[in-house]
């Protein structure tokens, strides 16, 4: 089975409401963090709807964007976020992560078979439970898509 979500972490209170307005798919995941789950089309059509005029420039994550900053800002106000990619398929690809503190990058997008992502998580201030890394502390290992978070 395949693994491909595109997401943004943060540690702090989702507000709910701006959640809703946006129609964001939002989980509230274990230690205070909760996740966004990030979608191409959901994008596209409030970055057209806002008029976000975006970067021409596409760096290693497809949804680190403008639009998923404003996200980020307005869904938990998060001034230290994580915006992660996984690609798997068969049990080959990859992840990439990127670390955000007031606007400025803390962590270079790095993309890799495994690691980018608990290196993110780190970062973040996850501290993974006896056992498991930050990815299975936080059950991220639950979503493996868009759906399975807007699902949940």
């Amino acid at each position: 089975m395949g693994h491909q979500l595109s997401a943004l972490i943060g540690k702090a209170a989702v507000n709910s409401v701006v959640a809703k307005a946006y129609d964001i798919p939002v989980v509230e995941l274990p230690q205070g963090f909760s996740l966004i789950a990030l979608d191409v089309a959901h994008s596209d059509h409030w970055t057209e709807e806002i008029g976000i005029k975006q970067d021409a420039e596409e760096g290693l994550l497809r949804l680190d964007n403008l639009t998923t900053h404003f996200f980020a800002g307005l869904v938990f106000g998060a001034n230290r976020f994580a915006v992660i990619e996984t690609d798997y398929h068969g049990g080959t690809g990859s992840q990439t992560a990127v670390v955000y503190e007031d606007g400025a990058v803390l962590m270079p997008a790095v993309s890799a078979r495994r690691g980018p992502i608990n290196q993110a998580l780190e970062l973040l201030g996850v501290a993974a439970a006896s056992g498991q890394d930050g990815f299975q502390t936080l059950g991220l290992n639950l979503f493996r898509s868009y759906g399975d978070v807007e699902n949940y």
